[in-house]
Order: C-alpha cells, then structure tokens, then sequence
C-alpha cells in the first residue's frame, strides 16, 4: 500500500440502508419506508439496531484493514422530519461513530440541515454537506472547529473550466477554517472527466 495515499472507508448510514431495504429499491419519496416508520415504530427501532450494530462491525474491520477515515454517508436524511430523525437516526449513528472512535470519523447527513442543531452531541470530527446546507448556519450550530466536508453543487461540473474554477475558490472562501475541498454530492454519470479535472486542478492551483 502507498502510505502518501490515505484510504477513506464508506458506509452507509442506518436509515438510508433501511430505507432500501423497505422499499426493495431506490425511490423519489421512499413513501414505503417512512410508512413503516409510522406504522410499526417498535419494529422500525428493533431494525435499524441490528443495521447499527452490523455496520460499526463492518467499519472496524475496514479500520483494521488499513483505512485512515471512516465516512458514514445518510444519503436520504433529508427525506425525515426533524423529529424523526432525532428518533430513528441520531441514536443508531451515535453508536456506529463512538464504535470507531480512535478513527477520524466523517459524517454526511444529506439534506439533513434542519437537524443541526442536533448534530452538536454526534461525535465525529467532519461533517459533509451538500449543496443546499448554508455554511454559516453550520458554523452557527457547530463552531468554527468542526472541519466541513464538500458543499460545492455537482451541477457545477456542467459549466466552462473557468467557471468551474471561480466557483472552487469561492466555495474554499466560502467555508473558510478547517476544510476537505469535495463537491456537495457525487459526479453525475454524464459529466465530462476534463471538467472533473478542471475541478481538482483548480484546487491545486489555490492560494489563501
């Protein structure tokens, strides 16, 4: 292994797992889901538990393999009220992070901004956020010593390089402090890997 290269190890959150699992595949509402929810919260508890449990485990053993961070991605958070996510989501993240603790730990809560306030008592060491989560509303709820993760819009991607490259700078300026350059989300199949190049490469080229 190439120690210049830290390894980043993935997993998925509890209630974005249970959310496929319920619906069988991807959703637009994930209506099926968050139904079960409703209607069976003992059972809805007792699930995400064991994918809690299943996923610290899966965790550890990418640690012990060689990964440097753990990220821990709630792809559909934003899906959830507040209150819901309070109940079925924060617990069972709680206990996958302290779990690998020792490890840098990232966490991503999609779409999950309105939730911040909340995110104070997780224990993680960077926070990912996506394209839509104002930045000094994070600081606000978080502190300025929280390291943020991303939040550039993928949609980005689409643009000149020029325009790519303004839109890197001011994203870095933007966030200021502790920073991982990323985008808000993934790279959409359809994008152009010059312009995914442009991206990295004017981030190179950054100077504070």
């Amino acid at each position: 292994m190439n120690d210049s290269h830290p390894l980043i190890g993935f997993a998925g959150a509890p209630w974005t797992l249970f959310a496929y699992m319920i619906e069988g595949s991807g959703s637009k509402t994930f209506s099926k889901a968050r139904k079960f929810l409703y209607q069976e919260p003992e059972a809805s508890h007792r699930l995400l538990g064991k994918i809690a449990d299943s996923t610290a485990v899966y965790l550890q053993q990418k640690i012990a393999s060689g990964v440097d961070v753990v990220q821990l991605f709630d792809s559909w958070a934003g899906s959830l009220t507040v209150a819901q996510y309070r109940e079925f989501c924060i617990p069972y993240i709680k206990r996958i992070l302290q779990s690998v603790q020792g490890t840098p730990r990232i966490f991503f809560p999609k779409g999950a901004w309105s939730s911040m306030q909340y995110f104070r008592e997780m224990p993680f060491e960077a926070i990912g956020l996506d394209w839509t989560t104002p930045i000094d509303y994070v600081r606000h709820h978080l502190g300025n010593d929280v390291i943020i993760q991303g939040n550039l819009d993928p949609a980005m991607l689409y643009a000149r390089p020029s325009q790519i490259e303004q839109a890197v700078h001011d994203s870095i300026n933007k966030v200021g402090g502790k920073h991982i350059f990323n985008l808000g989300h993934g790279v959409y199949p359809d994008m152009s890997a010059d312009h995914v190049r442009s991206m990295v490469n004017a981030v190179k080229r950054y100077r504070y």
